[in-house]
């Protein structure tokens, strides 16, 4: 019976008004190439964001490299990359469109610093460092390499190729707070976070901070802030003391012939990462605004 009054409905239904513009369908070929056009300003976004998130960082690491202690490092001020960065199934057409193969080139460069002042330039193919080159197969475990062995030297030479053209730089490095300053551009959460060795923005806070510069500098000083006052190993360490005393309590339960499937430590070790965190929040406004 309740199915006759669909038939109705129905007709009026058919009067509805729809759509009058024929909607164009484009060629697989016209897809294909929007998408890539798509894919090459996504990743300009990303390094203009991460050369504006790493400025404004860099800045203050530098400015404040006496209160690091023996925590601080010499920086390229530069950011390098190859075909191999990219996404997977973009990885051709765009490592075509950038110029990248499997050498590393400068992605970016931090206006100010030492890459800058020697000369450096995006787009620059690094050759060799300090004599040693820099091969297309193992370049990671080579670069890698010559990093730990160049740690502790400020000048560094460096050679480069540029529009077919090789060209021999001295890069006399900045120490700064030895943090690593990151952009984490799959993440749409508005975050910004300290883990101790890095400071990390999200995409969803760059889209949130838009050009407001001034809670960019706010935001960069209160998370490294928690980096200098060690504020993430602190907050580890209560969630440990309480994670040990809730398993103190789940082992007497459980003596007493109540298995607690370890809530309490669970519970002992939330409470634990809770205790003093509205401090270490204030510490880090305090110490960031310094």
């Amino acid at each position: 019976m309740k199915f006759l009054f669909l038939f109705p409905l129905t007709f009026f239904m058919v009067g509805c008004a729809a759509p009058v513009s024929q909607v164009p369908t484009g060629t697989k070929e016209e897809i294909a190439a929007e998408f890539l056009t798509q894919q090459i300003q996504a990743q300009e976004q990303i390094i203009e964001r991460e050369k504006r998130i790493r400025h404004v960082g860099m800045t203050m690491l530098e400015a404040n490299a006496d209160l690091c202690g023996e925590n601080v490092a010499y920086h390229n001020g530069l950011v390098l990359w190859t075909r191999n960065n990219l996404p997977k199934d973009q990885r051709d057409e765009l490592g075509d469109y950038f110029g990248l193969d499997k050498r590393y080139q400068v992605m970016l460069v931090d206006k100010g610093f030492a890459a800058d002042r020697a000369g450096i330039r995006p787009g620059d193919i690094i050759l060799s460092i300090n004599g040693v080159t820099i091969p297309e197969t193992r370049a990671a475990k080579t670069f890698e390499k010559i990093q730990k062995e160049s740690f502790d030297q400020q000048d560094i030479d460096i050679s480069v190729e540029r529009n077919g053209n090789v060209l021999d730089k001295r890069i006399s490095r900045d120490l700064m707070c030895n943090y690593g300053i990151a952009y984490w551009s799959h993440d749409t959460r508005i975050n910004a976070f300290a883990d101790g060795d890095n400071v990390i923005f999200t995409a969803g806070m760059m889209n949130y901070l838009r050009d407001n510069n001034t809670g960019l500098e706010t935001i960069m000083a209160h998370e490294i802030a928690h980096n200098l006052m060690q504020h993430i190993p602190k907050a580890a360490r209560n969630r440990g003391i309480g994670a040990f005393g809730g398993a103190l309590l789940d082992v007497a339960a459980l003596a007493a012939g109540v298995n607690t499937n370890g809530q309490f430590s669970q519970y002992g070790a939330g409470m634990g990462g809770l205790y003093m965190s509205p401090d270490f929040e204030h510490e880090a406004d305090y110490v960031g605004l310094y």
